[in-house]
């Protein structure tokens, strides 16, 4: 049988999260009242934690591919003599964006 509090442990690790995962386990745990004793609320916190975190990490992967979607239509619909300046550095922001998001998850360890 596995241990709950190794497993735990062993996954807040590997996800190492973040401030707004953290602040969203908090405000559960606040609008949960105090009816857990602290022994299982540090358990609980744990992994409302892990929860928060993958839900926040899947959230920006789809926020990241519309962006990617949005930025490659707009580039290809829109011929260059058309496109403002402000479409211009929006469009190499989107892009700069995708490019730091996209080297950040590939220097991350797995």
């Amino acid at each position: 049988m596995t241990d709950i509090k190794d497993t735990t442990a062993t996954k807040k690790q590997a996800i190492k999260p973040t401030a707004e995962a953290e602040a969203l386990a908090d405000a559960i745990l606040r609008a949960a009242g105090s009816g857990l004793h602290f022994y299982s609320m540090a358990k609980t916190r744990d992994a409302i934690l892990i929860a928060a975190q993958q839900g926040l990490d899947a959230g920006r992967a789809r926020l990241l591919a519309a962006l990617e979607i949005l930025a490659e239509q707009a580039d290809e619909d829109c011929p260059a003599e058309y496109r403002s300046d402000h479409f211009r550095e929006a469009l190499n922001e989107a892009f700069a964006a995708i490019e730091e998001v996209a080297n950040e998850s590939s220097a991350r360890p797995a």
